[in-house]
């Protein structure tokens, strides 16, 4: 076996993409477009029908200005973009997905995408390394939100679609913002995507995959930050040879803004987590820290990356 190939090779490769002897970096791209065009579609129309339903109400409301208008509409289809999102996310992206692998590469799917155990060891560390990385980069949006200077009603409306009043509201939240993306968008990007691309261009699938998951959630301000995260979750896959480490730390990341989204009656934040400030010294305080936990990661996990890819 090549340094290139992935660590499941052994797996009966016994799909008809396989067994036709094609290219499976094309197979990825390809996945990567049919599956992205259904996902946002498939998003466009569910949100759709929930805008239609909501549409009496928003018809019937009297609002005075333009910004009262746009913040009421926010908060009338929240609930259906939240259900668009949670819907679309197994049925548009998870399901193909799985289809895609057992039709086209494997019928051991669990195998082709790796999604096994992993030594809880590496999955907390995944989870503390993604905790360091935060602070530096709620500074970096920090930073940019500061400097482009975006009218501080987007901001308002932007946060408001994930914002939580209510514990059952928080429950529905970290069911769809944090355990929905951690399972279906790790399968999808890394279980199959980073997984297939490897197979012929080996690490570079990591940069290549994190670009375009960042690239994928359409936050123009928030692309530095995804590309990191998006890089750093490929990373704990391809050192792990499992989707558990990267799929906690895709978690832990979305669980945090879910908590930062917590709000009083009156619309105040309700938990406060200084080192999520966006400040500088919060960035300088966790870097060190971050560094030697990435290097406790690579002393753990290169010994039995290097004998699975030998």
């Amino acid at each position: 076996m090549t340094g290139t190939e992935p660590a499941q090779t052994e797996k009966p490769l016994d799909g008809r993409w396989e067994k036709n002897g094609r290219n499976p970096a094309v197979a990825a791209v390809v996945g990567l477009i049919g599956i992205g065009i259904l996902y946002t579609y498939a998003q466009g129309i569910m949100t759709a029908i929930g805008m239609m339903v909501m549409s009496q109400d928003l018809a019937s409301s009297e609002s005075s200005t333009f910004i009262a208008s746009l913040t009421q509409m926010t908060e009338a289809t929240k609930q259906p973009l939240r259900l668009a999102l949670f819907i679309t996310q197994f049925a548009a992206m998870l399901l193909p997905t799985v289809w895609l692998v057992r039709h086209w590469h494997s019928s051991d799917v669990r195998g082709y995408i790796q999604a096994v155990r992993a030594p809880w060891m590496d999955v907390l560390l995944a989870v503390i390394i993604t905790l360091l990385t935060l602070p530096s980069l709620r500074f970096i949006n920090a930073f940019l939100i500061q400097n482009i200077r975006l009218p501080e009603f987007i901001l308002r409306i932007n946060s408001e679609l994930f914002a939580a009043y209510t514990v059952e509201e928080f429950v529905w939240l970290v069911v769809v913002v944090c355990i929905t993306p951690a399972i279906c968008e790790e399968v999808f990007f890394r279980g199959y995507v980073q997984r297939t691309l490897s197979r012929r261009i080996g690490v570079r699938s990591i940069a290549i995959v994190g670009v375009l998951f960042a690239l994928f959630h359409q936050q123009p301000l928030g692309l530095p930050g995804l590309i990191a995260l998006g890089v750093l979750f490929g990373f704990f896959y391809h050192r792990s040879a499992s989707l558990l480490p990267g799929a906690a730390a895709h978690f832990t990341n979305n669980l945090t803004a879910v908590v930062s989204s917590v709000r009083t009656a009156d619309g105040t934040e309700a938990v406060s987590l200084p080192l999520l400030s966006g400040e500088m010294w919060t960035a300088a305080v966790t870097v060190p820290f971050l560094f030697l936990a990435i290097q406790f990661y690579l002393h753990r996990t290169n010994p039995r990356f290097a004998a699975i890819e030998s």
